[in-house]
C-alpha cells in the first residue's frame, strides 16, 4: 500500500516550461517597466533643473523677473544646492543603468538574450 508522499510522488507533474517562461517573462517585463519609469522621471528632473538654471542665467530679464519677485538674487548655496542635486540624479540614474543591466541578466537566465558585459 503507497503512503501519501509515494502517492504525491507518483502523480506530481511540473508546470510546463512555457508556462515557466511565461511567468518569468511577466516578472522581468514588471521590473524593467518600473526601472524605465524611474529614469524617465530622473532624465526629466535633471532636465527642468538644467533648463531652469540656464534660463536664468542666460536671459538677463528672467534673472530680474525672479529677483524682483523674490526681492533676492540666487546665492551662492542656491547653486550649490542645484551642483548636489544634479550629481545626486547622475548617481540614481547610473544605479538605474546597473540594475538594466542586472534585467538583461534576468532575460539571458531565463532564456531571452546574453548577458550584459560587465554586469
Amino acid at each position: 500500500m503507497p503512503t501519501d508522499l509515494g502517492h504525491a510522488a507518483a502523480n506530481f507533474s511540473a508546470r510546463s516550461s512555457k508556462r515557466d517562461a511565461a511567468t518569468d517573462g511577466a516578472r522581468i517585463a514588471l521590473l524593467a517597466e518600473s526601472v524605465d519609469a524611474v529614469i524617465s522621471g530622473l532624465i526629466a528632473e535633471r532636465t527642468g533643473l538644467v533648463r531652469r538654471v540656464k534660463r536664468l542665467l542666460d536671459e538677463p530679464e528672467t534673472l530680474a523677473k525672479w529677483g524682483s519677485a523674490t526681492n533676492v538674487q540666487p546665492s551662492k548655496s542656491e547653486f550649490e544646492r542645484v551642483e548636489n542635486r544634479l550629481r545626486l540624479l547622475d548617481l540614481q540614474l547610473s544605479e538605474c543603468r546597473r540594475i538594466e543591466g542586472a534585467i538583461s541578466n534576468l532575460r539571458a537566465l531565463t532564456g531571452g538574450t546574453r548577458l550584459a558585459a560587465g554586469v
